[in-house]
């Protein structure tokens, strides 16, 4: 089998009224970055991502962070997101910057 390299989700935004309130999912620093909904939403769209590329991983092992200029990036090394936001979706891409040698 050949290991993915990239990952994408796509959320729609109204499937974050019951997870918003989760830290099973979201952990404090996210929960405090996420102003609205939509937010949410990347940001579980970039974990859905990063889960493409590594399926072991579970929400809570994945931190979405920013940086001072906003731009998102993660806890899991080798492994750079995009997040970005359109009406009532989230989408998110996630790209391994490791590659693997596959046999």
């Amino acid at each position: 089998m050949r290991p993915n390299f990239i990952g994408i989700d796509i959320v729609k935004v109204s499937r974050m009224k019951k997870l918003s309130t989760s830290y099973k999912v979201f952990n404090e620093l996210e929960h405090k970055h996420c102003k609205n909904l939509a937010s949410y939403a990347g940001v579980y769209a970039a974990k859905e991502a990063i889960r493409k590329i590594d399926p072991s991983l579970k929400m809570s092992d994945i931190e979405v962070l920013y940086t001072d200029d906003g731009e998102p990036f993660t806890n899991i090394p080798f492994i750079e997101i995009s997040i970005s936001h359109e009406k009532d979706y989230a989408v998110a891409v996630a790209i391994s910057r490791l590659r693997l040698s596959v046999k």
